[in-house]
């Protein structure tokens, strides 16, 4: 049995068998980290997210920096709700795994949603953590104003002030919900013919 097999299984529905063959081979190897991981993320696969968490944490007990351990404990707390947690495991990831697409994808959304719900500080961890993955990123930098805003806009409405360092998230979903509907429900593009403003320093872009 090798880990494919058990991805093969859980493709196939046989999540059962999966979660099966996973714990067989977690026994049989008890020193092996690996295998730890994946019964994690089977279990996790099978919304058995408290249980998976657990296994997860283990297994990066032994071994701290598996990418695959930090990545499939970020899915359980995203699944239950622990976003800034989610973050922090998402951060922890070297930049060169090679799933590091989707560690981009998701430290972006999780800056969104912690973004919109008023916690700018949270959302800063997140911006913060997809910038060190990916540095000089345009919505990196861009969704740093929206940040600073943000918190400036909290202070003179509550008298409460944040703290922020820098911040990134797809700024494109934040203020193209129009378009983006239009592309979902009708399936029309958007496309720039033009620059919005027609002095160049001031649209440079």
């Amino acid at each position: 049995m090798t880990p494919g097999d058990v991805a093969a299984l859980l493709a196939q529905g046989q999540r059962e068998e999966a979660l099966a063959a996973a714990a067989r081979e977690v026994n049989e190897n008890p020193q092996d980290a690996g295998w730890r991981v994946v019964l994690g993320a089977v279990l996790v696969e099978m919304q058995q997210l408290a249980e998976g968490e657990k296994v997860l944490l283990d297994a990066l007990r032994m071994a701290p920096d598996s990418p695959e351990a930090l990545f499939n404990l970020s899915v359980a707390l995203r699944r239950q709700g622990r976003t800034e947690e989610q973050v922090e495991a998402l951060a922890r990831i070297h930049p060169t795994w090679p799933g590091a697409g989707r560690v981009h994808a998701d430290l972006s959304q999780a800056g969104l949603m912690l973004l919109m719900s008023g916690r700018h500080e949270a959302a800063v961890r997140a911006y913060r953590a997809l910038l060190a993955l990916q540095p000089g990123a345009r919505p990196a930098l861009y969704n740093m104003a929206l940040a600073l805003f943000a918190g400036l806009y909290r202070r003179r409405v509550t008298g409460q002030g944040c703290w922020i360092d820098s911040s990134q998230v797809e700024t494109g979903t934040y203020l193209n919900g129009t378009s983006i509907l239009d592309f979902s429900a009708n399936g029309r593009g958007w496309f720039r013919y033009r620059d919005c403003d027609r002095g160049r320093p001031v649209a440079s872009h």
